[in-house]
């Protein structure tokens, strides 16, 4: 079964839902696109990265902004492969060989948990060896939303959800049950 990240796991469990080890300290927060996917137009990855953040900030008093340098980025997301160096890169930070992508149907994505002096802190990095589809895809096809919510989860300071299955931070994605709004799991 395909799964959301494979990252080590930092975290402090309270109640169904699990904090990991960093949060932000400020509302303000900004996103930077580093690459983008060939399986969907640059337009429909931005506006589907939108959507995910403001599925956040819904429902927790944080305000997010695309900006247009990584520099200036909170959090740096974008598309790769193998050891996705490039991403690691524009976040000005060595390539992490643990993080390296596994190909089609493993790992689909991770992001870091959110770290003052990490300069990696936030970030998401998609397993472009997946195929992206702009729904909620197919057996064959991954839902870029769906993965997208999930990652920028971890990037707020969130750790899986074990335990309940209709949360969008349960650890794993089933193609025939994806995930686009956060349950109230993720809520709490």
């Amino acid at each position: 079964e395909p799964r959301f990240d494979d990252l080590p796991d930092h975290t402090a469990e309270l109640g169904n839902y699990r904090l990991g080890s960093g949060r932000w300290m400020k509302t303000e927060l900004t996103y930077f696109m580093a690459t983008f996917t060939n399986d969907l137009d640059v337009g429909t990855q931005r506006s589907i990265i939108a959507e995910a953040f403001a599925a956040w900030s819904a429902v927790i008093p944080l305000n997010f902004q695309e900006v247009s340098s990584a520099s200036s980025a909170d959090f740096v997301l974008g598309f790769g492969t193998g050891s996705h160096c490039e991403l690691y890169s524009a976040s000005g930070t060595q390539c992490n060989s643990d993080g390296a992508f596994d190909g089609p149907s493993g790992v689909l994505a991770h992001c870091y948990y959110p770290g003052i002096a990490d300069p990696v802190g936030g970030d998401c990095h998609f397993d472009d060896a997946e195929l992206f589809a702009s729904g909620v895809g197919t057996s064959r096809e991954v839902s870029l939303l769906s993965v997208a919510i999930h990652e920028l989860g971890h990037g707020l300071g969130l750790d899986h959800s074990p335990e309940d299955r209709s949360a969008i931070m349960f650890p794993s994605y089933d193609p025939s049950n994806v995930k686009i709004q956060l349950g109230a799991d993720d809520i709490a």
